[in-house]
């Protein structure tokens, strides 16, 4: 990718529709992360810009899964409204070209930890994402062993980045 793509800021978390346009995350002034769009055309990416006020808020968006035939975008959000606490994952639907205002997948899904990185199998049956939720509850109410820690500590829902896995069928048909 040359300089129109890569600069002096932050670009990440890549993603391809199936003609080739890019979505990306990029560093949009004030260290505010902001999803970027660049169109595939005649064999090069043309000049990326951010996507519209209806998928991008005043906060942070970042790590966006577009659909390959681009008709929605799910992405992490930090700092809306109705952010559960640590950045949540919302969708947005592109209706003729346009994309409708984000939805907040609901507590289901996001957690009051950072929920991130979304994935979709191509059967479009499962949604994957990471989570920081933590479902073990730290002091421990009761004493316990050295071996018993390390269990809780090694197990999900301990805080450090889990991937979770829903069938998509339980949260909404959102490829209509």
């Amino acid at each position: 990718m040359d300089s129109l793509i890569n600069t002096d800021k932050d670009e990440f978390y890549p993603s391809l529709s199936k003609n080739g346009n890019l979505y990306f995350t990029r560093d949009n002034g004030s260290t505010k992360d902001d999803i970027f769009f660049s169109r595939w055309n005649d064999g090069k990416y043309e000049r990326p810009f951010p996507l519209p006020d209806s998928v991008n808020s005043k906060g942070y968006d970042f790590n966006a899964l577009i659909d390959p035939d681009e008709n929605f975008i799910i992405f992490s959000s930090y700092k809306r409204a109705d952010d559960l606490g640590g950045g949540d994952l919302y969708y947005s639907l592109n209706r003729n070209g346009s994309w409708l205002p984000a939805v907040h997948f609901g507590k289901e899904i996001n957690s009051s930890s950072l929920d991130y990185s979304p994935f979709i199998t191509s059967d479009r049956r499962y949604f994957f994402f990471t989570s920081k939720r933590q479902l073990v509850k730290f002091p421990f109410a009761e004493p316990k062993t050295a071996d018993q820690i390390r269990a809780a500590l090694g197990s999900y829902g301990n805080g450090n980045d889990d991937i979770y896995i829903v069938n998509l069928k339980t949260i909404g048909n959102i490829m209509k």
